[in-house]
């Protein structure tokens, strides 16, 4: 079975549909609560006004370690969407700016790139050390692609804290359950 070129210049999953693709209660330790939905339908909306189309987005809450876990994935129709969103990759003060716009007094003490393998085809990751009004806490943020796939993730913990369930593994969790959905035949 022989790649044939011309097959491959429009992109392939145009129909699929990804909005489905998110990180569950069962993927999390039981102590994490989801968001309520008229919050998350709240915040769907604020970030709808971004540059991409919000396809899913799922947040929970640890109360007890004040774990807080944030996701959204978005749907990249076009070559130039893909593009748009490699280039937004290569730029760790994007990814920052998208989480930390509606912090409130936020300070970034330290930036440390994240090292994550197995994930899309192409990622890009940072850990933020902040000082968030007064106290210390780290945001892990996470960035990939797949095919016509994007997600973002962000976790947000206390300093001296070991997050329940990190990052990477959540993105691995999520690249996985989009590339189930992309390689289904038509």
């Amino acid at each position: 079975s022989q790649n044939v070129p011309s097959q491959r210049a429009q992109p392939r999953n145009q129909g699929r549909d990804l909005s489905q693709v998110a990180i569950d209660a069962q993927d999390l330790p039981r102590e994490f609560q989801a968001m309520p939905a008229e919050e998350l339908a709240k915040l769907k909306q604020e970030l709808g006004q971004e540059d991409f189309s919000v396809e899913s987005l799922f947040a929970f809450m640890e109360p007890k370690n004040f774990e807080m876990l944030l996701g959204m994935t978005t749907s990249l129709k076009s070559q130039q969407e893909q593009n748009d969103f490699e280039a937004f990759l290569a730029s760790p003060e994007s990814l920052q700016r998208v989480m930390t716009e509606g912090m409130g007094a936020t300070q970034i003490l330290q930036q440390t790139p994240l090292r994550l393998e197995n994930v899309g085809q192409a990622v890009a990751g940072v850990n933020l050390k902040l000082n968030l009004e007064g106290v210390p806490a780290n945001l892990d943020i996470v960035a990939f692609r797949r095919d016509t796939f994007g997600a973002f993730g962000f976790l947000l913990y206390l300093e001296g804290q070991t997050p329940r369930r990190p990052i990477a593994n959540l993105a691995q969790i999520l690249d996985r359950r989009a590339q189930s959905i992309l390689a289904a035949p038509n």
